[in-house]
């Protein structure tokens, strides 16, 4: 599958793609190799769109060189934060930084009206990042005038990780934790609104911290949600 995907790609790529065009790419692990190849052969202009290094969410300082090493074939780069810049734009090339979603969403309504305080999180399921987690460890710390809600989607074995983990927290606390399960377009926006709080929540002592920004925070924002945020 991710093999045969991956040569459909680069044949692609190398037929469509020449030297004067533009090409950008987003950051992933997986691309390196096509896309080194692509700005060998081709000589293309180059723009990689960074919001993380991967190699500092695994830890793995091997992996950080060959990334970094990998992100120089750029020409030009858009970056999640000045900080990211300084570490991987190592030849000071041409950058913009862009945190997230900058778009203006649609009001789409009233929020929950029943007395309590809806608090939600939406985002990533990702085990090593643990936001989902941290999230649910919260509402331990908060009372039956509090409702939490959890947005979000993963592998099955992530799915039910997260299941498993808000029926053991919810015996420990009078605030209502529910999953609500993966939604998007207006679906997303519009329950979003509905909750007065967003969450962005991830393990605070991550290395990626240092130069990764949660563009949920301006998602939440661009629905008019005030935030809490590591």
């Amino acid at each position: 599958g991710h093999i045969w995907t991956k040569t459909k790609l680069q044949r692609f790529l190398m037929k469509h793609i020449k030297s004067d065009d533009t090409v950008i790419v987003y950051h992933s692990l997986a691309l390196m190799p096509i896309v080194r190849k692509l700005k060998k052969v081709k000589n293309c202009k180059l723009i990689i769109e960074v919001e993380e290094l991967y190699s500092d969410v695994k830890e793995d300082e091997v992996l950080l060189k060959k990334e970094i090493d990998y992100l120089q074939i750029a020409d030009r780069y858009i970056m999640i934060t000045e900080l990211l810049n300084r570490q991987v734009n190592l030849q000071n090339k041409p950058r913009i930084i862009s945190h997230g979603t900058y778009r203006t969403v649609p009001d789409y309504g009233e929020k929950f009206n029943d007395g309590k305080t809806h608090v939600v999180y939406a985002g990533s399921f990702n085990p090593i990042k643990g936001g989902v987690y941290s999230a649910i460890e919260a509402a331990e710390f908060l009372d039956g005038n509090f409702v939490l809600h959890i947005l979000g989607n993963g592998s099955k074995s992530d799915n039910e990780k997260v299941i498993k983990n808000i029926k053991e927290t919810s015996s420990k606390t009078n605030c209502k934790i529910v999953f609500d399960g993966y939604k998007t377009g207006k679906d997303f926006d519009s329950f979003i609104q509905s909750c007065h709080i967003g969450l962005s929540t991830q393990q605070p002592n991550g290395k990626y911290n240092a130069s990764s920004f949660p563009s949920k925070i301006l998602m939440y924002m661009s629905n008019g949600l005030p935030v809490v945020s590591i």
